[in-house]
């Protein structure tokens, strides 16, 4: 497990109860059969868990489930956030999905392979969930200030290194969504 090493030798904080601000991840739990909200103990086994895409990572063995990776089933989990701390109101910094960025219905217009169709229905079944939990959320009366993270670099397996730039990108895009609110 040396992803899981190096995650413990870089992260700021060894455990969710030792972080500044409150945390959470989600993961999907395959022997559990759903989704799976982390909230507690060990980061680096619940980073690992929670980012575990198949076929890319191993499951995680955690907290007696089968973990893989939470966006599977939650991209932007709002409502456990939501019920873990209470939130009335919150901002959510939201990359959609790469092939999601292209115009609607562009995939008709060149050929797909089964993967690439199955790949697209995903990704417009997590979004459709994360558009629901919206839904439902500012209909509790929760604000929520959406900021979609468009044209950001893309770190990937092989792109880890704009990891840092994706982040410091994503956080001016929040920073500049909150001033125009006069939130500070």
């Amino acid at each position: 497990m040396a992803f899981e090493r190096l995650l413990q030798e870089t992260l700021p904080c060894p455990t969710f109860e030792a972080c500044p601000k409150g945390c959470l991840m989600v993961a999907l739990d395959l022997a559990g059969g759903g989704r799976a909200v982390l909230t507690r103990g060990p980061l680096a086994p619940a980073v690992r868990a929670s980012g575990a895409v198949p076929l890319l990572f191993a499951a995680v063995e955690l907290d007696g489930g089968l973990m893989v990776d939470g966006g599977l089933v939650d991209k932007a989990p709002l409502v456990a956030a939501v019920e873990h701390f209470g939130a009335k109101s919150l901002v959510v910094h939201w990359l959609p999905s790469a092939s999601l960025e292209r115009p609607p219905l562009a995939f008709l217009h060149k050929r797909l392979s089964p993967l690439a169709l199955q790949s697209q229905a995903v990704d417009l079944a997590r979004q459709q969930h994360y558009l629901d939990q919206l839904a439902c959320l500012r209909g509790q009366g929760i604000q929520a200030l959406e900021v979609k993270g468009l044209g950001l670099p893309r770190p990937g397996p092989r792109r880890l290194e704009r990891g840092p730039e994706a982040f410091a990108a994503a956080r001016r895009q929040t920073l500049a969504a909150l001033a125009v609110r006069g939130v500070n």
